[in-house]
């Protein structure tokens, strides 16, 4: 992130990790998409199933 702060890098640089887990994205530019209450039933889920539920809303 230091670099990209200097400006030394853009954030299209940005290489997310991949652990083998459930992921969920969340876009926060203007609140919360999926919504708040999509992540908590994505946290149950997953936590209950060990599976990657579908959003009701946003992007996965």
């Amino acid at each position: 992130m230091d670099g990209v702060v200097a400006g030394e890098q853009s954030l299209q640089s940005f290489v997310p990790i991949s652990l083998g887990v459930p992921t969920l994205t969340v876009d926060t530019s203007d609140g919360y998409q999926p919504g708040v209450q999509d992540i908590i039933a994505f946290l149950r889920a997953s936590a209950d199933e060990g599976a990657s539920p579908a959003p009701t809303s946003g992007n996965a």
